[in-house]
């Protein structure tokens, strides 16, 4: 049962996340302070993504999302907090981020492209004749 407060829609694409300054200081990755992740779903609340790194809960990042997907010209650029991260795989962590700083506009063009997809895939019923 689906106990999310936003809808989400499954996404296969790539972002960049960089750790936040003030967060430098407790924690930092092995190749610097920025890597390539995987996003798996977004909503208007957040994002999954999956990544080689466990990233520890209360860490604050930031996320550059590509904006075409969402009808943007430019880069989606978002403050987020790591709320959760597990291990699924050797080397996989699957990691949910929660939004900080989204703007109106970009929380607009994600719930427009979620209500686009789902309109898409809503199956059409087959009226009796």
């Amino acid at each position: 049962m689906e106990t999310r407060l936003a809808r989400r829609l499954k996404i296969g694409r790539k972002a960049v996340l960089r750790i936040d300054k003030n967060s430098q200081q407790s924690f930092s990755l092995a190749k610097g302070n920025s890597l390539k992740v995987d996003m798996f779903d977004i909503s208007v609340l957040g994002v999954g993504i999956r990544t080689k790194y466990f990233l520890p809960k209360g860490l604050i990042v930031h996320l550059e999302i590509n904006g075409v997907l969402f009808g943007l010209a430019k880069p989606m650029k978002v403050k987020g907090e790591i709320r959760h991260c597990e291990q699924i795989d050797t080397y996989i962590y699957k990691c949910g981020v929660k939004f900080l700083n989204i703007s109106k506009g970009h929380k607009d063009s994600i719930s427009q492209l979620i209500a686009t997809h789902e309109r898409r895939t809503v199956p059409r019923l087959k009226l009796p004749e």
